[in-house]
């Protein structure tokens, strides 16, 4: 339901009365495909861990490139029309740093790497399939899942 009250909100956002998108939703997409653009590019310099003992450092590693995204995406100010979604998208990524956060600071303190990776995983996936829904919607693909 939450999906196509998204995808229904960002259609009207995208599409208006059937005209072309008003600048100052071009603007929101440009600027948040740069900043997510941005944070894929240190995102992919990122080496997988070799071990379970480079778990924490790997998500330290995460979050400090989601971080300055996360509060960069916040910073903009999108349109009243998409902005519900813009929301959405922005909070499932709040939400997706905590959940990295919080896995980090388990394996600090020595949590089961397997564990802890899992239940990572199952808190992320919903998120980020609100995320990807909220982006796609608002046709902000370099925000997409990475």
């Amino acid at each position: 339901m939450r999906r196509l009250a998204i995808a229904a909100a960002a259609a009207i956002a995208a599409g208006g009365c059937g005209g072309a998108a008003p600048p100052s939703l071009i603007a929101l997409r440009t600027q948040a495909n740069r900043i997510c653009s941005d944070a894929s590019r240190q995102i992919g310099r990122i080496a997988t861990p070799r071990s379970e003992a480079g778990g924490e450092a790997f998500l330290r590693r995460g979050i400090v490139a989601l971080a300055p995204e996360h509060r960069q995406l916040r910073s903009l100010a999108a349109p009243s029309e998409a902005a519900d979604v813009y929301r959405a998208g922005v909070g499932a990524l709040s939400g997706e740093l905590g959940a990295l956060r919080e896995t980090a600071h388990a394996l600090a303190k020595q949590a089961d790497p397997v564990i802890a990776f899992r239940t990572l995983q199952q808190r992320l996936v919903p998120l980020e399939s609100q995320a990807d829904d909220a982006w796609q919607a608002l046709q902000i693909p370099a925000c997409m899942s990475r």
